[in-house]
């Protein structure tokens, strides 16, 4: 029997690395094994470092958005073995997943993958205030919307009664609490993708100047502090940094490992509690590595700056790995629609 590959889709900060890794574990529970595979349009993910300090089995597309990487989505999916269930993240700034991911995926490789309609997971604070306001960012997120199969309203615990959009399957879902997560399981599991895909009908250019109004900064750091530190006690002053200067900010995550433990640190939106995992209790080492991922709608330039004041103020040796900042290329067309598209 082929895995079953689930796509979650969703906007940046939406939750979907969070809740995917709830349901892996749920699955783990009941026996069954899941792969995640991450993308990302630069090199270095702080997600992927995440899910495999989980413990799961974990891969990367890198360098552009699964639709327009297709074939290296393919050959990292291919690489799992022994897995019930791959769950596929796609980058938070892609549309149009239906038409350049699923329906090929459906055609050419439904004897490799058994496809799952598709989940779009919305973070209701993101929902609230993006949805329904002009401009290209809003204009993406509506789309991203329209193409679900399924949505899912993470953070339930935050915002039990957020009211769903209309004409939508919504399943309310926290990770946190795990509440909600069976249901989402079973309804992605137990069905298949076919005919029923969302095919719209994208304005590429526009879909272009969407993502190209958002910086997005990589940072891979060895860092050698002056004196023992916990992982925490490093993450926590580069998010505060970062946080409280980086404009427009869709998503900060900082992940920071050592030989005695990691911690993650994020945060969505500007002003939002940031929210930290790991080992908060392991002890102070000298040597840490630091992954950082920042997206916002400001310049690259500008959100490298702030990255390199917030890494030149930590107490010690920093070593650059990576330092990547850009805004993202063009989106590339599909060349043979499924079906005749609606348009959003």
């Amino acid at each position: 029997m082929p895995p079953v590959l689930v796509l979650a889709g969703g906007f940046l900060g939406a939750g979907k690395t969070t809740l995917l890794l709830a349901a892996a574990r749920r699955l783990g529970e009941a026996g069954k094994r899941a792969g995640l595979l991450l993308n990302d349009q630069g090199d270095e993910l702080v997600d992927t470092h995440f899910a495999s300090a989980a413990g799961f089995p974990a891969g990367q597309v890198s360098g552009g958005c699964f639709c327009c990487h297709f074939s290296d989505f393919i050959t990292a999916a291919s690489q799992f073995r022994d897995i019930d269930v791959l769950f596929a993240e796609p980058v938070g700034s892609c549309t149009d997943v239906a038409a350049t991911v699923l329906e090929p995926l459906h055609r050419l490789y439904g004897r490799q993958f058994r496809t799952a309609p598709f989940t779009v997971v919305v973070d209701p604070a993101r929902l609230a205030a993006l949805d329904g306001q002009p401009g290209d960012v809003p204009w993406l997120f509506r789309n991203q919307l329209a193409e679900a199969n399924i949505l899912v309203l993470s953070k339930a615990d935050l915002y039990p009664d957020f009211p769903p959009p209309p004409n939508q399957v919504v399943f309310r879902v926290s990770a946190t609490t795990g509440a909600g997560l069976d249901e989402w399981l079973h309804e992605v599991l137990d069905a298949e993708a076919d005919s029923d895909l969302r095919i719209l009908d994208i304005d590429y250019n526009r879909y272009a100047a969407a993502e190209a109004a958002l910086g997005w900064v990589n940072w891979k750091v060895q860092f050698r502090a002056a004196r023992p530190l916990t992982a925490a006690s490093v993450a926590g002053p580069l998010l505060e940094h970062l946080a409280s200067r980086a404009p427009g900010i869709a998503h900060l995550k900082v992940f920071v490992s050592s030989p005695e433990g990691w911690v993650k640190a994020s945060v969505c939106t500007a002003g939002a509690e940031p929210v930290v995992e790991g080992a908060l209790d392991a002890p102070p080492v000298r040597s840490h590595q630091i992954v950082l991922n920042l997206r916002a709608e400001a310049a690259p330039e500008l959100l490298d700056s702030l990255a390199g004041q917030a890494i030149a103020q930590l107490p010690g040796r920093a070593t650059i790995e990576l330092r990547q900042a850009f805004r993202p290329g063009a989106p590339r067309r599909p060349l043979v629609p499924l079906q005749t598209p609606s348009a959003v």
